[in-house]
């Protein structure tokens, strides 16, 4: 089932030279996207309140996103799993990659991790997160470099992560309280 999906995503590459460079473009540089939206956050809110909260939600990303790619690489490091293009020879590999471990994807761990963080405290701006998220994962398995259990895989710790660090999160308040002082102005 694995390779059958990877085949019938990855069959669609090579055909579309502006698709294609859409695809290079989300799989290299979309969690940025997310980072830098849950970034925004920090610097929004009406009341002291929403300002909380919006800041637990770069807090929570932040864990979440780092937890995350620790659990990936450690997994990677003990069970190795072949890229597609270093698995079979009819791979449409659009992006340049190293033949590393392919399982979990950790673009989609940081992705779904920073997504989740953003859905579970603030629901309407998460689900636009996820559908960015999502995207992700697909593009890495249509420029080659992913097998969609791995981008699953990330997906499913990533959100993981990001539900159990959200849960945390009047601790996270605290911490972010007595950090406050020694912030720079703009961050206050």
């Amino acid at each position: 089932m694995n390779s059958l999906v990877f085949d019938a995503i990855n069959e669609l590459a090579g055909h579309s030279p502006a698709f294609d460079g859409l695809a290079e473009d989300v799989a290299k540089y979309g969690a940025f996207l997310l980072i830098l939206m849950a970034v925004s956050f920090w610097f929004v809110g009406r009341s002291s309140g929403e300002r909380d909260i919006n800041r637990r939600v770069v807090l929570s990303a932040a864990i979440a996103g780092a937890l995350g790619l620790v659990l990936a690489q450690t997994i990677s490091h003990f069970y190795y799993h072949p890229r597609p293009f270093a698995d079979r020879g009819d791979v449409i590999q659009l992006v340049s990659h190293g033949a590393d471990s392919s399982f979990p994807s950790e673009h989609a761990v940081g992705a779904f991790a920073v997504a989740g963080s953003i859905l579970w405290l603030r629901r309407g701006w998460g689900f636009l997160a996820l559908g960015v998220a999502a995207l992700v994962g697909l593009a890495r398995i249509y420029v080659g470099i992913h097998y969609p259990a791995d981008i699953l895989a990330g997906a499913a710790i990533g959100l993981a992560v990001s539900y159990l660090v959200t849960l945390g999160g009047p601790r996270i308040g605290r911490v972010e309280l007595r950090a406050r002082p020694f912030m720079p102005p703009l961050l206050r």
